[in-house]
């Protein structure tokens, strides 16, 4: 049976995990990875990790777990790269997890 969840990832965007910060303190990423999703143009009032209340502009959220962090870049499918303010997991019935991006 198709998973319905699946049929509305019908955007992509392209993470890079943080890798390193070099000698000028900048840093550096990984290897980009594009990964199936949902963008939504949404404003929402969230929270930062640190408590900081900001308002979040777009929701995206992401086919699966891929252990994304606040310190990765993103780049969406218009090329820009966001500041992520929160991600957050959740499981489905199976106990897969799913990633939701706010930027």
């Amino acid at each position: 049976m198709p998973n319905p969840w699946l049929s509305m990832m019908t955007d992509t965007i392209t993470w890079q995990q943080l890798s390193s910060y070099n000698s000028h303190g900048q840093p550096t990423f990984g290897t980009a990875v594009t990964i199936k999703c949902r963008i939504v143009d949404k404003e929402r009032l969230t929270r930062k990790l640190d408590g900081q209340e900001m308002v979040s502009k777009t929701t995206i959220y992401c086919d699966g777990y891929h252990g994304i962090d606040a310190n990765d870049k993103i780049i969406l499918p218009s090329g820009e790269i966001p500041i992520i303010i929160r991600i957050n997991t959740y499981p489905d019935e199976a106990g897969n997890r799913y990633e939701e991006i706010l930027t």
